[in-house]
Parts: C-alpha cells; structure tokens; sequence
C-alpha cells in the first residue's frame, strides 16, 4: 500500500512540475512579446506627437505603463492566493491511510 501512495506522489509531483513549468516558459514569452509590442506603440505614440505634445505623450505613456502594472500585480496576487492545495490527492490519499490505521489500533 505504502509502494501505491508513493506512486501516486510521484505520479502527482511530476504532473503539477510540468504543469507549472510549462505555464511558466508560456508566461515569459507571453511577457517579453508583450513589453516588445508595448514598447513600440509607446515609441509610435511619442514619435507622433512629439513636435506638439511631447510631454503629454510621455506621461500618456507612464500613466499606462503604472496602471498595466499594478493590474498585473493585482491578478497575480489574487491568483496566486486562489490556487488549489500542492499534492491535494496525496494527502487526501495519506489522510484515509491515517485514519484508517488509527481506527485499527485496539
């Protein structure tokens, strides 16, 4: 029985790394493709203006870049805070095996 639980852990730790490390290489490229994109409509934004309103195209350009900020700050935040229990079927798994046991014992 102790052979099947450490199976399920390792079966489980494998799934929940790969699941993570893929999700983190897409959240990178995802990142560096959007500060690329960001970075040239700010460029197209301050070329546009710049014989007129330069410094309104900056603080345009701040202003946005603070509030993408934060916004992404507040989601990671709250997903990170929301995700399931690391190894929930394993504990559930060992949590049965303990009372089970505990039951057992005159």
């Amino acid at each position: 029985m102790l052979e099947c639980r450490i199976g399920l852990f390792a079966t489980e730790l494998e799934s929940d790394l790969l699941r993570v490390g893929k999700g983190l290489i897409l959240l990178l490229l995802a990142a560096i493709f959007g500060a690329f994109m960001l970075l040239t409509l700010l460029a197209l934004l301050t070329v546009m203006l710049w014989e007129t309103h330069r410094l309104l195209a900056l603080s345009l350009s701040a202003a946005c870049l603070l509030f993408a900020a934060v916004w992404c700050a507040s989601l990671a935040a709250r997903r990170l805070t929301s995700g399931k229990t690391f190894l929930a079927q394993t504990r559930a798994e060992f949590e049965k095996d303990r009372q089970a046991f505990s039951r057992s014992e005159p």
